[in-house]
């Protein structure tokens, strides 16, 4: 039985980290097909999630949910026996933590250097593009100190944070983080690859198109 609706699309990292951690709570969400761009824009749409974006979330009962990291949460909560938000307290604020930082000392950087890059933000400029590209690494690198001795981000155990920070890191790493680098990053390439192959989860992430030069801006 379906604990609900998914609205999201196949290319979308944050519909990727939600559908991720429902396979790993053993829980059914319809996804209905959807148009970016067109599906978010209806009036039906907007009434319901007045933001008109994806991904989006309702339940039998009409419960409705928008953000990605509030739909993950909640359908972890529906599967207290998966363990996803941590055992005790201090590992739930731990698995925030990690999520927390995975957003906005990875992923923000690493989207704001691509957006200059593929030129959707205005016209191209190298010191800014270099000042958010060379903020992902060392965060990567305080994410594999942090591996050295952890099969998982928190605990002993996958949670939302592992599934979370795994979309962000594919991200990074066929992208902006290339072999040279990753090869310095072994624990993190290590903890990846344990994720993504998770037999619930591993249809979710699909394969990995492994960057082997760092993706560069390109003149007209």
């Amino acid at each position: 039985m379906s604990v609900g609706t998914l609205y999201t699309f196949s290319g979308l990292p944050f519909g990727k980290r939600v559908r991720a951690v429902a396979a790993a709570a053993g829980l059914k969400v319809d996804e209905p097909s959807t148009h970016v761009g067109e599906s978010n824009k209806t009036a039906e749409f907007i009434a319901k999630f007045p933001n008109a974006k994806f991904p989006a979330f309702e339940d039998p009962n009409g419960f409705r949910l928008f953000e990605s990291s509030a739909i993950a949460r909640y359908l972890a909560s529906l599967a207290p026996e998966a363990k996803l938000l941590g055992t005790t307290p201090q590992e739930t604020a731990l698995v925030d933590q990690w999520i927390s930082f995975g957003d906005n000392e990875v992923r923000v950087p690493m989207i704001n250097a691509l957006v200059i890059l593929r030129g959707s933000a205005g016209a191209y400029s190298q010191p800014i593009e270099h000042h958010w590209r060379q903020l992902v690494i060392p965060h990567l690198e305080i994410l594999d100190m942090h591996l050295k001795d952890q099969k998982f981000l928190v605990g002993h155990s996958l949670t939302i944070a592992d599934l979370t920070l795994a979309t962000i890191v594919q991200q990074a790493f066929s992208t902006l983080v290339d072999a040279p680098a990753r090869n310095k990053l072994g624990n993190l390439v290590r903890w990846y690859e344990t994720v993504v192959s998770l037999p619930p989860v591993k249809d979710v992430y699909g394969e990995t198109a492994y960057i082997e030069v760092a993706l560069q801006h390109q003149a007209a």
